[in-house]
């Protein structure tokens, strides 16, 4: 894939936000949107950014995934595993 080898001018202070909280994934399957942020595993913690951007987050479905598997799950093409048994 190319990508262009010049930024428009004002670009930079359009996306300086960027990173600060906003999760590592915008992922769009079946018509809908879903915010991903990904962690090394289960014992990862979110940095108080992160926390701050997921308690003000009013947009559609945000998940925490730790591998492909969790990602997969988290948009229906795994079948989510049953906790309770």
């Amino acid at each position: 894939m190319a990508y262009a080898k010049r930024t428009d001018a004002n670009q930079a202070e359009i996306v300086s936000k960027v990173g600060k909280g906003i999760p590592d994934l915008l992922v769009t399957f079946n018509g809908e949107t879903i915010l991903m942020e990904v962690k090394r595993d289960a014992k990862a913690k979110f940095t108080a950014e992160q926390l701050k951007f997921i308690a003000n987050w009013k947009g559609g479905p945000l998940s925490r995934v730790d591998s492909p598997e969790s990602a997969l799950r988290v948009i229906g093409l795994i079948e989510k595993k049953d906790y309770n048994h």
